[in-house]
């Protein structure tokens, strides 16, 4: 060996290093930049999820997808065959209620008894919720199903559009129909 003073201390060296580089780190304290004030939405589930970022979290202004569907409805049904044929159009009172953040029960399609159950995602789309066997949900009869959705029109806020599909017992039948907020 040529040099064992110089091997020494070169192993103590990387002993240290190796040493103080396995320490546990500690995030240094945080501090809250007084001139961000805006506040800002900070639920991922809300519409308006960031907007207005960077700020201060204040989930009291956030609004959610179901927001947009609470309350009554002037809905008008026009109902066409399978063979895409008119056959006639009702006019029904509906009330959406909100049943979480994202999810809403409809009722007066049939009564005001049976209650239909959709989703709403971001984009404010409410689709119906598909049961065992994905078939959808039972529209005024057991043995009738409905699968569909529900927009809002993005020129007209006020204005709901309805494309639901009835499969049953008489064959297939498109609900295509209108809503607007009371």
């Amino acid at each position: 060996m040529r040099y064992p003073v110089l091997i020494v201390i070169l192993l103590i060296f990387l002993s240290g290093f190796l040493f103080y580089s396995c320490q546990k780190w500690h995030d240094p304290k945080g501090y809250t930049d007084p001139r961000l004030t805006n506040p800002y939405c900070n639920d991922p589930s809300a519409v308006n999820y960031n907007w207005g970022f960077p700020g201060r979290p204040d989930d009291s202004i956030c609004y959610y997808p179901t927001d947009f569907y609470r309350g009554r409805f002037i809905y008008t049904d026009s109902i066409y065959l399978s063979d895409n044929t008119f056959s006639y159009s009702k006019v029904d009172t509906l009330l959406f209620s909100a049943l979480s953040k994202t999810n809403i029960a409809a009722t007066g399609f049939c009564n005001f008894v049976d209650s239909f159950h959709f989703t709403v995602d971001n984009t404010i789309k409410a689709t119906l919720d598909t049961v065992v066997g994905g078939f959808g949900q039972s529209f005024c009869d057991a043995t009738d199903t409905v699968n569909g959705s529900i927009t809002i029109d993005p020129i007209d806020s006020s204005l709901y559009h309805f494309n639901l599909t009835v499969n049953g017992t008489a064959g297939v039948t498109y609900h295509l129909g209108s809503a607007i907020k009371e």
